[in-house]
This record gives structure tokens, sequence and C-alpha cells, in this order.
């Protein structure tokens, strides 16, 4: 059976490239179950989402709202990656490059509600 990584990253691939963008993936707004067919997920305040082609770059950064353990986040953005035919590594930099940058942000500017 899949990982949780590898089924976040499938699920993400899928709506990428339907062109759907949610502004706000962070671990409250992606509801997940687990039964003997797989994950599956459901996506909630979703009157923040964006609607057009998703780059690699927009993809990959979408996923520094999630917190976790880092090697959790390196697999969810490498499979990501490798499904959308991205370089692993690049990917691994975007996410991490955008992690550190939300890190400076105020708490509530990070958490989406601008002060």
């Amino acid at each position: 059976m899949m990982t949780l990584a590898a089924a976040l990253a499938e699920y993400c691939v899928h709506m990428h490239e339907e062109g759907v963008l949610h502004l706000d993936f962070s671990p409250g707004n992606v509801l997940w179950e687990k039964d003997s067919e797989g994950y599956h997920f459901s996506i909630v305040d979703i009157n923040r989402m964006y609607f057009g082609k998703v780059s690699m770059e927009q993809g990959c950064r979408s996923f520094a709202r999630l917190w976790g353990p880092k090697r959790f986040l390196q697999l969810l953005v490498r499979g990501y990656a490798r499904l959308r035919s991205f370089d692993t590594q690049q990917a691994e930099d975007i996410l991490m490059e955008e992690k550190t940058f939300l890190e400076t942000l105020p708490e509530k500017t990070r958490n989406g509600i601008s002060t």
C-alpha cells in the first residue's frame, strides 16, 4: 500500500494538473482517511483557490504551510516532482526556501491572516 506522503503527492499532482491550487494548503485544510483501498483526501477552506496553470514553483511552494517531520515533506515533494517530471532536488530546494521565508514572517501572516 502507498505511504501517506506518496498518496498525498499523487492527489496534489492530480489537482495541479487539473489547474487547481489551494492557496492555504495547511494541515487543517487537508482532511484524510485511510481504509482498505488506500488514502482518501478532501480539501476544505476552498475560498482560497487559484484556477489556472500550476507551475513547478507554485506547486512546490504550496507544500510549505504543511508541518511535520522533514522526511515526510521531502518524500512528499520528491514524489510530487517525479510524478510531474520535475527535477526532484530543485523541487525540494524550492520547498525549503519557501519554508525558511515563511518562518521569518509574523505568526499571523504565516497562518494566512495578514496583520
